[in-house]
């Protein structure tokens, strides 16, 4: 099996073009759904334009997948040592703005406390409310934190629609991006 960590290593993976990940051609806003396979990438509906082309979905970085016929089942923050967070610190110093791509998730809780964010909270950033995001500020900057998946901590008050909720212990980080505010 090839290592799969975007949209085009799952397709290499299951030995088809990526066309035959998205038959019904719906694939713009973070999440595929096929016959061989289903999967969820990293998309920001706030900030990014829907992905408008396979060249581009296939460079997308997953956060999940399923292979019904594999009993493959994959989800960024259920596998792998946690990635360091000082190392993550230290890239973070070199950066005035721009996107970080992780090789290993991150813990979030451990970063935002580094950042001396005691109690952060995430909310979600996709209609189908499957992607979470953590902001915290980092000089002029904010570090905005996209989760493997739901934060794990205590719901916040407020419209069903922009969930929000504590970072939990479980709480793992995919990529990060630094923008000026």
């Amino acid at each position: 099996m090839h290592v799969i960590v975007t949209v085009g290593d799952l397709a290499r993976a299951l030995g088809v073009r990526i066309e035959a990940l998205v038959p019904h051609g719906m694939y713009s806003m973070g999440s595929i759904q096929g016959p061989r396979a289903s999967a969820e990438y990293e998309w920001d509906m706030y900030h990014e334009s829907p992905v408008e082309t396979l060249g581009a979905l296939a460079e997308r970085r997953l956060i999940s997948y399923r292979i019904p016929e594999l009993g493959l089942e994959w989800h960024a923050s259920r596998h792998g040592p946690a990635g360091d967070v000082q190392a993550l610190l230290e890239r973070i110093a070199e950066l005035e703005t721009g996107r970080i791509d992780l090789d290993a998730p991150v813990p979030a809780l451990a970063l935002a406390r580094a950042l001396g964010v005691p109690e952060p909270t995430a909310r979600t950033v996709d209609v189908h409310m499957s992607s979470w995001r953590m902001e915290l500020r980092h000089r002029d900057s904010a570090l905005l934190a996209t989760l493997a998946g739901p934060p794990g901590g205590a719901e916040l008050p407020g419209p069903p629609a922009a969930r929000a909720a504590y970072v939990g212990e479980d709480a793992r980080i995919v990529s990060i991006e630094l923008r000026h505010r």
